[in-house]
């Protein structure tokens, strides 16, 4: 059997722990979903399902591709000898730009659309 280097040792390590993170938080969510879901009215439970979809939204919408183009800016970077930090701190700076942008909309918005809707009498 062929010896691990560390190298391979420590990317295992990473990516099971990233892993076990992941699932553990996602089947909390799933698990908190169904006690909260459960004791909701109707008029609150579409109330929940609007705000969970409108998150989703502002979570995909604030990173736009952004994310995964830092893999083309990481090459480009390594080749050029330049800093990869600065291409990060830049996709970070406009993910929460994008995020608070996008949450002032739906601050300004949500009201108004849910009184709209009949909401403002739970």
């Amino acid at each position: 059997m062929a010896r691990l280097s560390p190298r391979a040792k420590r990317w295992i390590g990473l990516l099971g722990a990233y892993f076990t993170a992941q699932s553990l938080t996602q089947l909390a969510g799933i698990l908190a979903g169904v006690l909260v879901v459960r004791h909701l009215s109707v008029d609150e439970f579409a109330l929940y399902t609007l705000a969970s979809s409108v998150t989703a939204l502002l979570a995909i919408a604030s990173d736009l591709g952004s994310t995964s183009s830092l893999l083309h800016f990481y090459r480009g970077a390594e080749a050029r000898g330049e800093r990869f930090a600065d291409y990060v701190g830049a996709v970070l700076d406009l993910r929460r730009t994008a995020f608070a942008v996008g949450s002032l909309a739906l601050l300004v918005a949500a009201p108004w659309v849910g009184a709209a809707r009949g909401f403002g009498r739970l």
